[in-house]
């Protein structure tokens, strides 16, 4: 499942895609701007409506995060954050960003501007890792995260998922004798 939904360019004119990233690994103190203990950070970007895109990175800052955002999302896309001052250079690099602040415990702006969509997605991905694993391994977190967008992009069409996974796979050949 990892592997069959490709990264394509997302977003454009008009397009909103709701960007926000989280900690995910085995449960440790502390929060900060990179590796944490057993943590690795993985950007998820969400269109209204529309599929995921989720990335492991090697931290939560601008080096790491915007070079991300410019491949996967095309310019002059809609981008609400929350106010993780990483997310500061999206508009000069062509982006039309807003922000909300979780600190003053802002979660939808008087503009409209949210990021709740994606935060749910985080939610209901962490539940779904613990209700499954006693831990979860950083080496295998991109894996966890492709998988669980890959069921979460065909939501509303599940009978796909299974054709779709099967035509990944390369026919056997006969065996000669």
């Amino acid at each position: 499942m990892a592997d069959v939904d490709g990264n394509e360019q997302i977003g454009g004119f008009t397009k909103r895609f709701e960007i926000d990233e989280t900690y995910v690994g085995s449960n440790v103190e502390g929060r900060g701007l990179g590796y944490v203990g057993n943590k690795m950070v993985v950007i998820g970007m969400l269109g209204r409506g529309g599929d995921l895109l989720t990335q492991v990175v090697p931290n939560r800052g601008g080096a790491a995060l915007l070079p991300v955002i410019r491949q996967h999302v095309r310019q002059h896309t809609k981008i609400p954050t929350d106010e993780l001052s990483a997310y500061q250079g999206l508009p000069t690099m062509g982006y039309w960003r807003k922000s909300v602040s979780h600190r003053r415990e802002e979660y939808v702006s008087p503009t409209g501007t949210t990021v709740n969509a994606i935060v749910g997605f985080w939610r209901r991905f962490k539940c779904s890792l613990h209700s499954s694993h006693v831990s979860v391994s950083c080496k295998y977190v991109g894996t966890y995260a492709k998988k669980f967008k890959y069921r979460f992009n065909r939501r509303h069409a599940p009978a796909s998922m299974l054709p779709k996974l099967l035509s990944t796979f390369q026919p056997l050949k006969p065996k000669r004798d």
